[in-house]
């Protein structure tokens, strides 16, 4: 659902810190339910989107925020049924399947993990601390 390839330093210069690394680790980003592509950028900044998913709370809605863009939303999760469908401001029109808080959960720590070890391995700097 949420995927990254091609980790590498957006920003040019050394990566030093997790500020660094927040808005400089970028990927090949995708939002995917199962083989539909409902959104995918190339140089996402996936560090700091995966720090913003794991500090959502679950409670409201989550609408990804990044300066650098002119949109705020490019990943949304909203409430929908008993669950959650994921979406983007930039297709507006497509959202995900409904899917438990438990499944969301787990693969927002999956995606944090990932990320986290791309950074660890690529910059050596973690996510988190």
């Amino acid at each position: 659902m949420l995927s990254f390839t091609g980790l590498h330093n957006g920003g040019g210069h050394p990566i030093a810190n997790r500020t660094d690394l927040y808005y400089n680790a970028e990927a090949d980003f995708a939002l995917t339910d199962g083989e539909r592509v409902l959104y995918a950028e190339s140089y996402f900044t996936v560090a700091e989107l995966a720090r913003q998913l794991l500090a959502w709370d679950g409670k409201g809605e989550f609408g990804y925020l990044d300066d650098s863009m002119i949109e705020h939303g490019a990943v949304r999760i909203r409430r929908s049924g008993q669950g959650w469908r994921l979406g983007s401001v930039f297709a507006p029109d497509s959202w995900t399947r409904e899917v438990s808080t438990p499944w969301l959960r787990k693969h927002i720590a999956e995606f944090h993990a990932a990320v986290d070890a791309a950074c660890r391995a690529e910059f050596g700097v973690p996510l988190t601390g």
